[in-house]
């Protein structure tokens, strides 16, 4: 299964967000934590497992398709 998740946030300083998906079961995933450093804003931004560029070495601001910092899909 391709699982994506899509996100649109303004915020002044990137690094300060968190993302995370957490299942009925209390599984969590971390989408994203301390990326960014002082870039601003997630526009138009998807998590997808099958992105070439991971969200880890991506400058800020986040336009596009990224890999997560986990795997959407848990084996």
């Amino acid at each position: 299964l391709d699982r994506n998740v899509s996100c649109d946030t303004s915020h002044t300083y990137d690094s300060d967000l968190t993302g995370s998906l957490i299942g009925p079961d209390g599984t969590r995933v971390k989408l994203f934590a301390n990326v960014g450093s002082n870039g601003v804003n997630f526009s138009a931004t998807t998590l997808d497992d099958e992105a070439f560029s991971p969200i880890l070495y991506v400058a800020a601001p986040f336009t596009g398709s990224f890999l997560p910092q986990e795997k959407l899909v848990i084996d």
